[in-house]
């Protein structure tokens, strides 16, 4: 039983993960636009760099 609750949990996860992952893509150019206001903003932050699917920044 506690096997099968583990499973659900993790595939309830996993689902979690894929939906926000889903919502938090945006394209690179709404990105830029988004941290150049952040950037302007908060004047703490030295760098915000943009890393793709692949992880490349």
């Amino acid at each position: 039983m506690r096997f099968g609750q583990s499973q659900q949990g993790s595939r309830q996860i996993q689902a979690h993960l894929d939906t926000e992952s889903e919502i938090m893509a945006i394209s690179e150019a709404q990105w830029r636009r988004d941290v150049r206001n952040h950037l302007q903003d908060f004047k703490i932050y030295q760098a915000i760099e943009w890393i793709d699917r692949s992880f490349i920044t």
